[in-house]
């Protein structure tokens, strides 16, 4: 099966008006699945913070049935729906009411995942993450982010913008919805890729990359060693 096809089989009427304002979502999703580093068949415990509605989840438990995901969202009517989507498959899933900023998570995970939720936090929020989830992967996991990153300079931040708006438009997204994300795009803390490698290699992780980049869209993380 390819992305398309486990997004389609993946995604609810919610997710897919979203996805309207994330044109390159086959690419990012396909990445961030194709770099996590188990067999589809493998006992894996996950984290997903700030998940959201669940679709992040509901993808990696699509290849990976095995796995058991913690869901941790702050927003309670979002959690609500995460439960709702995974009842068939409740036994797989923990949803957390919690702020993944504010609260370390509960255990050690193999592989801790997140998307569309770190550009929230400052820099110094971004950091002080990056050490405290290094404690929470396990030997060999992985930590692996799909998010908008800020370009180095306001006249490329500009262009990516612009470009994001006349592709969700191309894709179906309304010319309201496009203003209503771009009024909280100029709240969010997007930082720039580069800083966040180097945040993210000085709290620990090993064989930081950037996975995947699309002008202000991009998937990186890193390995926690085996030690």
């Amino acid at each position: 099966m390819n992305i398309q096809d486990i997004i389609q089989s993946t995604a609810n009427d919610q997710d897919l008006e979203r996805l309207k304002q994330l044109p390159c979502a086959e690419d990012i999703f396909a990445t961030l699945l194709r770099v996590i580093p188990f067999e589809r068949h493998e006992v894996i415990s996950v984290a997903d913070l700030g998940s959201a509605d669940g679709f992040l989840s509901a993808l990696v438990l699509s290849q990976f049935p095995e796995a058991h995901i913690t869901l941790i969202e702050a927003n309670e009517e979002r959690l609500n729906n995460s439960r709702e989507r995974f009842i068939e498959n409740e036994h797989r899933i923990t949803c957390l009411h919690n702020d993944f900023a504010r609260s370390d998570p509960p255990e050690k995970y193999d592989l801790i995942v997140s998307a569309f939720s770190i550009h929230n936090l400052n820099g110094i929020e971004k950091r002080a993450l990056y050490r405290t989830l290094y404690s929470h992967v396990r030997p060999n996991g992985l930590f692996v982010i799909a998010d908008r990153v800020k370009a180095p300079t306001e006249k490329l931040q500009d262009n990516y913008r612009h470009s994001w708006a006349e592709e969700s438009l191309a894709a179906g997204a309304s010319e309201a919805d496009i203003s209503e994300t771009r009024a909280r795009m100029f709240e969010d803390h997007e930082s720039e890729i580069e800083d966040q490698l180097e945040w993210i290699r000085n709290a620990g992780f090993r064989n930081v990359d950037v996975y995947y980049k699309n002008l202000m869209f991009a998937v990186y993380g890193g390995h926690r060693p085996d030690y």
